[in-house]
């Protein structure tokens, strides 16, 4: 293998390594006040089960999990406390862990 080859494959392969997204568990006391100004506004009547950040290109995105004793919510907030999905209204999507 030349090496034009080689580093085009370790180009790709960071592309992809650095790309991947994973959870990590985050008490949620440490979210980000925009965080948890969100997450106040959504919990009524309902308690946190697990609270998950997530690096995806870049952007720190937390996954936030309530249970009440009929259901569970899921949704997803950005750092600036903006809902980017919600299981609620259909548009929640579980992170796939890459490791």
């Amino acid at each position: 293998m030349n090496v034009m080859k080689k580093t085009l494959v370790i180009l790709i392969s960071l592309l992809l390594f650095t790309s991947s997204s994973y959870a990590l568990p985050v008490e949620q006391a440490d979210l980000p006040q925009a965080v948890q100004n969100t997450v106040a506004e959504q919990k009524i009547g309902i308690y946190i089960r697990l609270v998950d950040k997530r690096v995806v290109a870049g952007a720190e995105l937390y996954d936030i999990e309530f249970a009440s004793e009929a259901s569970i919510a899921h949704i997803v907030v950005s750092e600036n406390g903006t809902i980017i999905e919600d299981s609620r209204k259909g548009t929640y999507k579980p992170p796939v862990n890459n490791i």
